[in-house]
């Protein structure tokens, strides 16, 4: 309604400037509410027109048809409304017999009112126009939102089994090696994997965090492998970054599980910092090929990064080294609201 009124006192204020340059100011002002009422008039009834031809015809299939048949009915339907309201005006509030108001009426002025109508109904389609646009962009982007956010669900969903099947492997074996270790590991997994289900629904967490939980699963796999295993970690991150939880668990768990390593000749596992990157490098030996692998981790990993950052996981294989950089995003910059 607020709209209707406000494009009434557009066009009233068009037609009293018109009858204020033809006319004079006397009779302008004089007639200055009876512009408003047919303006008013006018306004609401092509309103009530456009709606009615666009739930009847719909805009989506055929735009073209729709537009015109709506501009070829508001000819007829002016030229009717102005007569009637002008019947009213002349015959009903001013008393004219009905014989001299037809004999004065002039084609010409029907001409002036049509072309008027013409221009009200196209300010009033460009309205609908805009605003279907609107919606059907706004439906758009919250449909890609939805999208994006089931798939970045649907990864994490896969995040916890995985971590939990692959921990299960490592307990299993080590039950028949270390029944004493494997109680000890079974007690450190289930306080470890509180911290994946603590994080489950988050985006990102602080760097810091991640570093703390790296560590402790890092003293877990100690358990396993002993002096088979070498790792150094940054004390402190020293930073108030964020990164995606448990991507450091998903390429600490890749590089233990496609290298065959032992005592005599261990996988080390350097963990730095570089600027905005988190860079995870361990040397690359003979693959184990004992572990049967589905690709999730890193995959799952960089496609998590994209949905939730818009950035990229780096991965190199630079002969004898295995290199990851991990992209570290800045409190308040993109994140995946889910």
């Amino acid at each position: 309604m607020k709209k209707t009124i406000y494009i009434s006192l557009l066009a009233a204020i068009a037609v009293f400037l018109v009858n204020l340059l033809l006319a004079g100011s006397e009779i302008a002002l004089r007639n200055a509410p009876y512009y408003f009422l047919f303006s008013l008039g006018f306004s609401i009834v092509n309103f009530g027109y456009f709606r009615f031809i666009g739930k009847a015809l719909g805009w989506e299939d055929n735009p073209e048809r729709t537009l015109i048949i709506s501009l070829i009915g508001v000819i007829p339907l002016n030229a009717a409304l102005y007569f009637i309201m002008k019947m009213i005006l002349r015959v009903l509030v001013f008393s004219e017999p009905v014989s001299r108001f037809i004999a004065r009426q002039q084609p010409v002025e029907y001409l002036i009112v049509v072309l008027f109508a013409l221009l009200i109904a196209l300010i009033i389609l460009i309205g609908f126009s805009f605003k279907k646009i609107s919606a059907e962009r706004l439906r758009t982007e919250q449909l890609l939102a939805q999208n994006e956010k089931n798939k970045y669900e649907n990864l994490k969903s896969q995040l916890d089994p995985h971590f939990l099947f692959n921990n299960l492997n490592v307990l299993t074996a080590l039950i028949e090696e270390n029944p004493q270790r494997a109680a000890e590991f079974s007690t450190a997994l289930s306080g470890i994997y509180q911290y994946v289900l603590r994080q489950k629904e988050q985006a990102l967490v602080p760097l810091q965090s991640e570093l703390d939980f790296a560590r402790k699963y890092l003293e877990l796999l100690k358990m396993r492998y002993e002096d088979a295993l070498e790792y150094s970690l940054p004390e402190s991150a020293y930073t108030d970054y964020e990164i995606l939880p448990l991507s450091l668990q998903v390429l600490l768990e890749n590089a233990v599980k496609h290298n065959r390593f032992s005592t005599a000749q261990p996988l080390k596992i350097s963990v730095e910092i570089e600027r905005d990157h988190l860079i995870v490098t361990n040397n690359s030996i003979s693959a184990n090929q004992s572990g049967e692998s589905t690709g999730t981790g890193l995959s799952n990993l960089n496609a998590r990064y994209e949905l939730t950052t818009g950035m990229k996981v780096k991965v190199s294989n630079e002969g004898n080294y295995f290199r990851v950089e991990v992209p570290l995003v800045k409190p308040g910059g993109k994140k995946n609201n889910t």
